[in-house]
Protein backbone atom coordinates (compact mmCIF):
# COMPACT_ATOMS: atom_id res chain seq x y z
CA UNK A 1 0.00 0.00 0.00
CA UNK A 2 2.56 1.96 0.87
CA UNK A 3 4.31 1.85 -3.14
CA UNK A 4 0.97 2.68 -4.30
CA UNK A 5 0.47 5.86 -2.47
CA UNK A 6 4.92 6.07 -3.16
CA UNK A 7 3.32 6.01 -6.95
CA UNK A 8 0.81 8.29 -6.51
CA UNK A 9 2.66 10.88 -4.97
CA UNK A 10 5.43 10.85 -7.51
CA UNK A 11 2.25 10.59 -10.20
CA UNK A 12 0.77 13.63 -8.56
CA UNK A 13 4.00 15.26 -8.87
CA UNK A 14 5.14 14.47 -12.37
CA UNK A 15 1.92 15.72 -13.39
CA UNK A 16 2.19 18.84 -11.06
CA UNK A 17 5.44 19.39 -12.99
CA UNK A 18 4.04 18.54 -16.27
CA UNK A 19 1.76 21.34 -15.71
CA UNK A 20 3.58 23.43 -13.92
CA UNK A 21 5.91 23.35 -17.57
CA UNK A 22 2.96 23.72 -19.76
CA UNK A 23 1.89 26.72 -17.54
CA UNK A 24 5.59 28.58 -18.01
CA UNK A 25 5.08 27.50 -21.95
CA UNK A 26 1.50 28.79 -22.06
CA UNK A 27 2.37 32.04 -20.11
CA UNK A 28 5.64 32.30 -22.36
CA UNK A 29 3.71 32.15 -25.70
CA UNK A 30 1.16 34.67 -23.63
CA UNK A 31 3.22 37.05 -23.08
CA UNK A 32 5.42 36.75 -26.42
CA UNK A 33 1.33 37.20 -27.81
CA UNK A 34 1.01 40.23 -25.70
CA UNK A 35 4.55 41.70 -26.96
CA UNK A 36 3.27 41.19 -30.21
CA UNK A 37 0.10 42.67 -29.92
CA UNK A 38 1.89 46.17 -28.42
CA UNK A 39 3.76 46.06 -31.30
CA UNK A 40 1.46 45.93 -33.63
CA UNK A 41 -0.52 48.30 -31.62
CA UNK A 42 2.73 50.65 -31.80
CA UNK A 43 3.30 49.99 -35.25
CA UNK A 44 -0.52 50.93 -36.22
CA UNK A 45 -0.51 54.09 -34.63
CA UNK A 46 2.53 55.32 -36.07
CA UNK A 47 1.57 54.16 -39.54
CA UNK A 48 -1.87 56.37 -38.66
CA UNK A 49 0.55 59.42 -37.71
CA UNK A 50 2.41 59.22 -41.01
CA UNK A 51 -1.23 58.36 -43.04
CA UNK A 52 -2.70 61.54 -41.07
CA UNK A 53 0.39 63.62 -41.85
CA UNK A 54 0.89 62.64 -45.66
CA UNK A 55 -2.99 63.53 -45.47
CA UNK A 56 -2.44 67.13 -44.14
CA UNK A 57 0.78 67.48 -46.59
CA UNK A 58 -1.91 66.78 -49.63
CA UNK A 59 -4.24 68.90 -48.30
CA UNK A 60 -2.06 72.10 -47.44
CA UNK A 61 -0.87 70.57 -51.25
CA UNK A 62 -3.92 71.20 -52.60
CA UNK A 63 -4.24 74.71 -50.88
CA UNK A 64 -1.14 76.21 -52.08
CA UNK A 65 -1.43 75.01 -55.84
CA UNK A 66 -4.87 76.60 -55.63
CA UNK A 67 -3.65 79.99 -54.06
CA UNK A 68 -1.01 79.94 -56.44
CA UNK A 69 -3.46 79.15 -60.02
CA UNK A 70 -5.67 81.67 -58.41
CA UNK A 71 -3.29 83.73 -58.14
CA UNK A 72 -1.12 83.11 -61.54
CA UNK A 73 -4.89 83.33 -63.37
CA UNK A 74 -5.87 87.24 -61.56
CA UNK A 75 -1.90 88.39 -62.35
CA UNK A 76 -3.34 87.02 -66.07
CA UNK A 77 -6.08 88.55 -66.12
CA UNK A 78 -4.68 91.67 -64.82
CA UNK A 79 -2.03 91.69 -67.71
CA UNK A 80 -4.24 91.00 -70.14
CA UNK A 81 -6.41 93.62 -68.99
CA UNK A 82 -3.84 96.00 -69.09
CA UNK A 83 -3.01 94.86 -72.69
CA UNK A 84 -6.57 95.65 -73.60
CA UNK A 85 -6.38 99.26 -72.72
CA UNK A 86 -2.68 99.41 -74.32
CA UNK A 87 -4.79 98.31 -77.89
CA UNK A 88 -7.30 100.59 -77.33
CA UNK A 89 -5.15 103.68 -76.96
CA UNK A 90 -3.13 102.30 -79.94
CA UNK A 91 -6.11 102.48 -81.67
CA UNK A 92 -7.07 105.63 -80.87
CA UNK A 93 -3.60 106.95 -81.38
CA UNK A 94 -4.14 105.01 -85.18
CA UNK A 95 -7.31 107.31 -85.97
CA UNK A 96 -5.84 110.17 -84.51
CA UNK A 97 -2.97 109.56 -87.12
CA UNK A 98 -5.54 108.07 -89.46
CA UNK A 99 -6.97 111.34 -89.63
CA UNK A 100 -4.70 113.85 -90.04
CA UNK A 101 -2.74 111.45 -93.18
CA UNK A 102 -6.45 111.91 -94.59
CA UNK A 103 -6.20 115.76 -93.47
CA UNK A 104 -2.60 116.10 -95.16
CA UNK A 105 -4.02 114.42 -98.45
CA UNK A 106 -7.10 116.69 -98.52
CA UNK A 107 -4.45 119.52 -98.34
CA UNK A 108 -2.37 118.01 -101.06
CA UNK A 109 -4.81 117.72 -102.90
CA UNK A 110 -5.58 121.37 -102.55
CA UNK A 111 -2.45 122.52 -103.26
CA UNK A 112 -2.07 120.61 -106.38
CA UNK A 113 -5.47 121.67 -107.85
CA UNK A 114 -4.75 125.39 -106.95
CA UNK A 115 -1.42 124.67 -108.22
CA UNK A 116 -2.84 123.46 -111.73
CA UNK A 117 -5.47 125.98 -111.86
CA UNK A 118 -2.86 128.51 -111.84
CA UNK A 119 -0.74 126.64 -114.37
CA UNK A 120 -4.16 127.03 -116.30
CA UNK A 121 -4.46 130.51 -115.87
CA UNK A 122 -1.12 130.89 -116.67
CA UNK A 123 -1.41 129.27 -119.75
CA UNK A 124 -3.92 130.92 -121.14
CA UNK A 125 -2.84 134.55 -120.23
CA UNK A 126 0.35 133.42 -121.70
Amino acid sequence: MKDKLNSLENENFNLKTEIEKKEKTYFGHLESLNEKIHFLETSLREIQNVFVNNNMKYKESIETSEKFYISEKNRIEENLIQKNKECIDLNEEIIVLHNKIIELQNNLDSKNLEKKQNDNNNKEEE
